[in-house]
């Protein structure tokens, strides 16, 4: 996925820019999104009790880079499959820069 993309972003049906929702075995998996410093951040909560935040890494998305282990972890926990600025269904100005303190404000604004 190419994360330098500018606005504003070309809009298609679903309103949110390229459809970029996770596939599983052929089917959709839903996320949500929650508005946070300032931007959109895309997310999918599966299983149940306390919750685990999972992150990724660069170029990817948590559904996809958790996906080995999701199956086992979400029968303990809560999983909220958080995906970062500019990856996945989380869109980003590139124009407003791209640092670490940026990706720890978005992810302290997601759990607040």
């Amino acid at each position: 996925m190419d994360t330098a993309r500018s606005s504003p972003t070309p809009e298609y049906p679903n309103g949110r820019g390229l459809d970029s929702s996770p596939l599983e075995g052929g089917r959709q998996i839903a996320t949500k999104t929650v508005r946070a410093n300032g931007i959109d951040i895309s997310y999918t909560v599966e299983g149940a009790g306390p919750p685990l935040v999972m992150l990724h890494g660069a170029t990817s998305s948590a559904v996809e880079d958790w996906s080995a282990q999701r199956p086992l972890f979400r029968r303990a926990f809560r999983l909220y499959l958080v995906d970062a600025r500019g990856h996945a269904g989380t869109r980003w100005d590139a124009a407003d820069g791209f640092d670490k303190e940026m990706l720890v404000a978005d992810l302290l604004g997601f759990v607040d």
